[in-house]
Parts: C-alpha cells; sequence; structure tokens
C-alpha cells in the first residue's frame, strides 16, 4: 500500500492519525508494507509518522533520498522522504540490508490521532 502525504504546504492531517494508520495496516498482509511518501516544505512529517508506529508498536523504517546532480537534471528527480510501516519486523528484512534505510523510533511524544493533531508543533520542529 502506497500513501502520499503530500509535499505542497497542506496535509490531509486526518489521514496521519493512529487510528487511520492502524486500518491501513489492518488491510495488509502479514509481509506487507505501508510506503508513505512524507516529504513537506513545511512539517516534520517524518516524526509524525514515528510517535504513531510507536503508540501502536509498528515497526519502521526512514529513507532520505537525495538525488545525484544528474538524476537531479536528467530525470528530474527532487529529495524526497519516504516512511515504511510494517505489521512485523519481519516485513522489512529486505529494507534492513539496504544501509540508506534506517530504523525509525519516535520521541515520546504524543502521536497525531482522530482527536488530536498539532500542526503547528509539526512546523516549528522543521
Amino acid at each position: 500500500m502506497r500513501f502520499d502525504a503530500s509535499s505542497s504546504s497542506s496535509v490531509p492531517t486526518h489521514l496521519m492519525t493512529r487510528e487511520a494508520v492502524e486500518l491501513y495496516l489492518s488491510r495488509l498482509s502479514e509481509d506487507g508494507l505501508l510506503v508513505m511518501h512524507v516529504s513537506n516544505n513545511h512539517m516534520d512529517l517524518p516524526k509524525v509518522v514515528a510517535r504513531i508506529a510507536d503508540a501502536i508498536g509498528a515497526p519502521a523504517r526512514y529513507q532520505y533520498f537525495s538525488p545525484t546532480p544528474e538524476q537531479a537534471s536528467g530525470e528530474d528527480a527532487h529529495a524526497s522522504q519516504v516512511v515504511v510501516l510494517a505489521r512485523s519486523e519481519a516485513a522489512l528484512t529486505k529494507l534492513d540490508r539496504n544501509d540508506a534505510w534506517t530504523v525509525l523510533t519516535g520521541d515520546g511524544k504524543r502521536a497525531w490521532s482522530d482527536d488530536y493533531t498539532n500542526v503547528i508543533g509539526a512546523i516549528l520542529e522543521k
């Protein structure tokens, strides 16, 4: 399953809550992956997702992709941030073999939920 949070200044926060991510993960097979494109010009969305992953006990990995100058000019590639969540650590073993992926953990702060979002906090953390 792929999820694109939007790189513009407007983020659909209702799609990035603990309840929403639990629903997405519940639809995956045991070895399925939830891929979330979380690049954003104004908010630190990887932290938002890390807090959600911690709150629900979902293992997560993070990658910051920075294109080479050749990729940027020839392929119109842009820097991007991606988070992958799974129902189990075993589902992430292929990613763990690639040094571009790092384990993503939260910082103990409150996860976004259907009852709570902190857009200003995500902006200030950027």
